[in-house]
């Protein structure tokens, strides 16, 4: 989704200002790599983890003791 997202701004931008659509290609790419490392960092075990405690969470609801 997040290709698609920014594939968007950069229509929207390049529609604007064109010069930027050329310098927003590479920036594209780089925004798209921070995002991998910034989830590999901050959630290494994965969106299964994630739903993991989600579920823990709603099977011990109301009572989370």
């Amino acid at each position: 989704m997040l290709p698609e997202v920014l594939r968007n701004v950069a229509s929207i931008l390049g529609s604007s200002h064109p010069q930027i659509i050329s310098a927003f290609a590479a920036i594209r790419e780089g925004v798209f790599g921070l995002v991998i490392v910034l989830f590999l960092i901050f959630e290494p075990d994965g969106l299964v983890h994630r739903w993991e405690l989600v579920k823990a969470y709603f099977k011990l609801w109301p009572f989370s003791y």
